[in-house]
């Protein structure tokens, strides 16, 4: 317990005492963006987390000119009594008119979690008073939540990372892992910290293999935005070929690097997850999207019809729109599965069909409603029908 203590200390002493870091970013930066830590049983990249905690709290992946990561940090370390910068101020918006007015907010309607803190029972007693599951109280009730987040970080409990000894691996707060023994042994001031954080990652990543890296790298990558780009570069494509039953080789190479990419995305998805990509609303609308697109692709080889292909991107394009500039309404997390969706058979099957029905659903949808259009402007064939 001693030792503990004296090592806060240390940590403390040593960060304040340096002018450079005294009101700046410690040692929180992009070093620590691959660094493994532990979220609901699930091992992740810190850059995944922070980007995603940071988001639920404002809605937003950065603080002000702080990165996802640097904010994340800069809030654990309040755990230590670490003072954050001058200009760091982390709030939220509130959407809901009731409980903007229960706040008493103006325009723009945002308020700082310090502030939100100090409201929190009367926010309590303002959910009880809901006799309702109106919008009202799920408003509230998500406000709770993100307070509880914000005071988790602020504790330095949200993020656990991997204290190692010998080949096993244990996950602790940040406030232990920063407060052991080893941590006096890597210099002083931050610089020391961080070549700290750097060996214990090497360390974690001969032990437990390049998973977290892997994920790393592929959140970096943003294939959602890329293949939202360039599905709606096919379908600039393919309204330029003029033949409508064959494709160009410009058209046909970018409708195979729309359905490349995303394939390649959900590929990736399995392998850090470890099962298929259905079981949250974000993957349902991935896969619904892709599968439209798979037997658009399908038909209209067999049909020697393009205009299949183009309703097929059509709805696909909206499905990634959907996944890129949804804001909170769909979260692209990596949950652990709900118990009923335990069963790699079921869930690789029927889920898997569900799904794909919902794709061939939205298929016909439009091709019907583009029928309908087209016959009420137009005359339709008999081959259309």
């Amino acid at each position: 317990m001693k030792i503990f203590f004296l090592s806060l200390y240390f940590l403390l002493s040593t960060l304040i005492s340096n002018p450079l870091y005294s009101q700046e970013k410690y040692f929180c930066d992009k070093n620590l963006e691959s660094f493994p830590i532990q979220q609901n049983g699930r091992e992740k990249p810190l850059y995944v987390h922070a980007k995603e905690t940071i988001k639920y709290l404002t809605g937003k992946t950065k603080v002000g000119s702080y990165k996802a990561i640097e904010a994340y940090c800069l809030l654990s370390l309040v755990a230590f009594g670490m003072p954050l910068p001058q200009d760091f101020s982390l709030k939220v918006k509130i959407e809901h008119p009731e409980l903007q007015k229960f706040l008493e907010l103006k325009s723009p309607f945002e308020i700082g979690y310090a502030d939100l803190v100090l409201r929190k029972d009367d926010l309590r007693f303002e959910s009880v008073k809901q006799k309702d599951e109106n919008s009202y109280k799920k408003a509230i009730n998500r406000v709770f939540n993100q307070i509880g987040l914000y005071t988790s970080v602020t504790q330095g409990t949200d993020w656990m990372a991997p204290m190692i000894k010998e080949t096993q691996v244990e996950w602790v707060p940040i406030t232990t892992f920063l407060a052991q023994e080893n941590v006096l042994s890597t210099g002083r001031g931050p610089e020391g910290i961080a070549q700290y954080f750097a060996r214990v990652q090497d360390h974690f990543s001969k032990i437990k293999g390049g998973k977290v890296s892997f994920e790393y790298h592929f959140a970096k990558y943003d294939l959602p935005f890329w293949s939202f780009l360039i599905a709606l570069v096919s379908l600039f494509a393919l309204a330029m070929n003029k033949n409508r039953h064959s494709l160009g080789l410009t058209a046909k190479l970018f409708v195979l690097t729309t359905f490349f990419t995303q394939l390649i995305y959900i590929i990736c998805r399995i392998y850090i997850s470890g099962r298929a990509p259905i079981t949250n609303m974000y993957e349902t609308v991935l896969f619904s999207g892709f599968g439209a697109l798979v037997l658009a692709l399908a038909i209209g080889h067999y049909k020697k019809d393009t205009s299949f292909l183009i309703v097929g991107l059509c709805y696909n394009a909206l499905t990634l729109l959907m996944m890129n500039f949804s804001g909170g309404l769909l979260s692209s997390s990596i949950s652990p599965l709900v118990p009923v969706l335990r069963d790699n058979f079921w869930l690789s099957t029927h889920v898997i069909t569900i799904i794909l029905s919902y794709g061939a659903l939205a298929l016909s949808w439009v091709l019907a409603n583009l029928l309908l259009l087209k016959m009420r402007f137009s005359t339709v064939s008999s081959q259309e029908l």
